[in-house]
């Protein structure tokens, strides 16, 4: 036994069994020596502030964005086309259904009007083509690529839908009611960024109003939340727009706005797709008409060759005369009047 400043340690040793190799010791140290030992060999460590290697070591970063194959580039929008195929349209397949052999195609930087009194199928053609509702028959495409197949992520970045009013059951901002366009462009684990924040902001300028960006949304007049609404799609950075009713209760000054708003943006190389009950706005916009009627038939033109007083009686069951007018800058429009 050997006594030590620190500690006693005892050492005894014991001769292995037959065949052990070497002798083995058996050391008993007291507590207070493997302390003392431990805090001389061992430097002193210093506090952190680092996290629990248990925990994150830091926030989650946004999922990292990616962009499937586009059907339709941007950079030549000319050649993006949406075509509507032999489609069936319905809510059953054990009834005949509300719409068959639809065809119809629009091109990026055109305009399509749907004509047509209520009851003609307006609204379930708009379904099917959102993907709300699976056709029964047929297809919709994008420059050959079946949009059925698409996730709804794909379909959202080509095809943006305005309805015809909206009321937001929480008072947003007008630019994060924007900002919701960005959605199909944002991951799961994603958070908005710099890019969606100009996007949304450039949107906002692209229509003039900029100047709404921080203003509640729920307190806007029918007219600005309609530009609006319209701001949001274009967030969506998509190749077609889907309106319904775009003017539904707006005012005379307001319908003529949107209006003038939806010729720029099929300038701008946006398709754009609409419904109306005003024959006149289909005439004042040009490009095609898509005359739906009660008994399924659908015509399908230039607006100005197409929209007829005949076609007009068939469609509503009134008599309609048309006249000359002549715009500011000389232009020759067509408008119509029933009679009443």
């Amino acid at each position: 036994m050997k006594d030590a400043d620190m500690g006693t340690v005892q050492l005894s040793a014991s001769q292995a069994d037959t065949g052990a190799q070497a002798d083995t010791g058996t050391v008993h140290l007291s507590a207070s020596y493997l302390h003392s030992q431990e805090m001389r060999q061992k430097p002193e460590q210093k506090r952190t502030d680092e996290p629990s290697p248990c925990l994150p070591a830091r926030p989650c970063l946004p999922e990292k964005r990616t962009v499937e194959p586009s059907p339709c580039p941007r950079g030549d929008a000319s050649t993006c086309v949406l075509r509507v195929q032999n489609l069936a349209c319905g809510y059953s397949k054990t009834v005949a259904p509300i719409l068959k052999d639809i065809n119809l195609s629009i091109t990026c930087g055109e305009t399509l009007c749907l004509l047509g009194p209520n009851g003609a199928g307006k609204t379930t053609l708009f379904k099917t083509m959102l993907g709300l509702i699976k056709p029964l028959a047929g297809q919709m495409s994008i420059n050959g690529e079946d949009t059925s197949n698409w996730h709804r992520r794909r379909f959202a970045q080509h095809i943006a839908y305005i309805p015809q009013e909206h009321m937001p059951a929480f008072p947003f901002t007008v630019k994060e009611v924007v900002l919701q366009g960005r959605t199909p462009h944002i991951g799961a684990l994603g958070s908005i960024g710099r890019t969606d924040n100009e996007v949304a902001m450039a949107a906002l300028a692209s229509l003039g109003i900029e100047h709404l960006a921080s203003r509640d949304y729920t307190m806007l007049s029918g007219g600005e939340r309609q530009m609006v609404l319209i701001a949001r799609a274009l967030a969506q950075q998509p190749a077609f727009l889907v309106m319904d009713e775009p003017t539904a209760s707006l005012d005379f000054g307001n319908q003529a706005r949107v209006l003038k708003r939806v010729r720029n943006l099929a300038d701008s190389k946006i398709g754009v797709i609409m419904t109306t009950h005003d024959p006149n706005q289909a005439l004042l916009l040009g490009g095609k008409v898509a005359c739906m009627g009660r008994d399924g038939s659908l015509v399908v033109g230039e607006s100005a060759a197409t929209v007829t007083s005949d076609l007009l009686n068939k469609l509503y069951d009134v008599k309609v005369a048309f006249a000359q007018a002549q715009t500011t800058d000389g232009q020759q429009l067509q408008i119509c009047a029933p009679f009443i």
